[in-house]
């Protein structure tokens, strides 16, 4: 097959534009030719327009085109650079197997209909910087082999990079999803950057937040290379992980989902896959919590760390095999109760000064018997109005102080007492506070060691 020429293709394309036929209707076949160097600089592509098989053995210049038909590249090859800087597809656009050997250039390229780059094979770097995408976009098995420039993109719809390959790594600065955004089973082998914008300043110019997501993102199944992927300012409150190791993305300055504390008191980070979550990917999620909290606690990021694991402790609770386990009758519901699992000291402090006042207030109605001086106490519990003008009594208020002092000593095991109990039920209260009080102290304590160590 002998290559065309440059002027052969302009005569070819002058025949189409003279066809006596509606001009939207004319189709530009160009199947299975050869064509060198080629300047479409501008040109505008009326009708339909078929490279499909077609070989640019030198440098393809679609600058400023304008393909106002469908526009089929299918099983193309582009031996050298090939540069749609600017060109405007109207109409549907397919790059299926198509061969990029030399740059591919689609800066500020806009595609006003579904896109498609289905098994398509960028050998040479591929920059898509400011890019539009106006319907639904497909990048699926698609091999980047170069770095790879999105920078700046925006996509108003779905942007489908299933398996897509990103060999020597990519760059998303700046772009806009403003619809899902799926990289299931993407491989991320080289250096690969996710960086947002919170209304920085650059040369007197303020830039619009975009924290890149704005819907669902996808991240399941993600294979990752010795160079890092980097999470910078994004929004990853919908964003989905399952079957990646999270170990070593680099995450700074993300949004993650919120989820209630306990009580619905308090907002703690979360991962949407647990937002979503059901009995079957509970295991999935309390593993990429273990990988999150590793990730947080090597850079020292330990408030963070502590959220990721309170969230694989929920997903180990709620893997328990029946409520009553799930809720009452097991260790792990009574350790988020009662510390939010050794994280949330201040929920631990609540439960320890309740069970210091509590207490308090049963010693002083169960009776106490002074060791040393004074005399024994043993207040009516019955509602009367006798009982109740009693409570406001300065023997009353100096009672209580007592109680308050026994049950203080008898949390802190402290053998020295002022008082002792009087009765089976007075005893019975100060064998269970002995037992409870201490180790409501060791979990305050072990929650706050955690808080102030890291």
């Amino acid at each position: 097959m002998v290559p065309l020429t440059k002027e052969e293709v302009l005569e070819k394309l002058e025949e189409y534009n003279n066809m006596p036929s509606v001009e939207k209707n004319h189709f530009y076949h160009f199947k299975d030719v050869e064509i060198g160097d080629v300047n479409f600089d501008g040109f505008k592509f009326e009708g339909d327009v078929d490279f499909t098989g077609a070989k640019f053995n030198g440098k393809a210049n679609f600058i400023k085109a304008q393909f106002n038909g469908k526009a089929s590249f299918l099983v193309t090859q582009f031996s050298k650079e090939a540069n749609f800087s600017g060109a405007q597809f109207s109409k549907e656009a397919n790059f299926l197997v198509t061969q990029f050997s030399g740059k591919a250039i689609f800066f500020k390229t806009q595609f006003s209909e579904e896109t498609t780059f289905l098994r398509t094979q960028f050998i040479k770097g591929a920059n898509f910087g400011e890019a539009r995408f106006t319907k639904r976009t497909y990048f699926n098995r698609v091999r980047f082999k170069e770095e790879t420039y999105f920078i700046e993109a925006q996509f108003n719809e779905e942007a489908i990079f299933w398996r897509t390959q990103f060999i020597e790594g990519a760059h998303f600065s700046g772009v806009q999803f403003n619809k899902m955004a799926d990289f299931v089973g993407a491989q991320f082998l080289g250096k690969t950057t996710f960086f947002g914008y919170d209304g920085i300043k650059i040369e007197n110019e303020v830039l619009p937040e975009n924290y890149i997501f704005k819907q669902y993102a996808g991240f399941s199944n993600i294979t990752l290379g010795p160079e890092k992927l980097f999470f910078k300012k994004v929004n990853l409150s919908k964003c989905s992980f399952f079957d990646t190791d999270l170990t070593n993305v680099d995450f700074t300055g993300v949004q993650w989902a919120k989820l209630p504390v306990f009580l619905n008191r308090g907002k703690r980070k979360a991962l949407y896959d647990e937002v979503n979550s059901d009995a079957n990917s509970y295991p999935l999620v309390e593993k990429l919590y273990q990988q999150l909290k590793l990730n947080y606690e090597k850079k020292g990021s330990y408030p963070e760390a502590g959220d990721f694991h309170f969230g694989e402790m929920e997903m180990k609770r709620k893997q328990l095999n029946n409520w009553w386990r799930r809720n009452i009758l097991s260790f792990i519901p009574w350790y988020k109760y009662l510390s939010g699992y050794g994280e949330k000291y201040g929920i631990a402090l609540f439960w320890l000064l309740i069970i210091l006042f509590v207490f308090s207030i049963l010693y002083l109605f169960s009776g106490l018997r002074p060791l040393i001086i004074g005399e024994s106490f043993n207040w009516d519990f019955s509602f009367n109005i006798t009982s109740l003008k009693a409570m406001f009594s300065k023997e009353f208020i100096n009672n209580f102080y007592d109680s308050l002092i026994y049950s203080f000593q008898t949390m802190t095991f402290q053998r020295s007492k002022y008082f002792e109990p009087i009765g089976r039920c007075s005893i019975t209260l100060h064998v269970i506070q002995s037992i409870i009080g201490p180790l409501q102290i060791a979990l305050f304590a072990l929650a706050l060691r955690r808080r102030f160590k890291r």
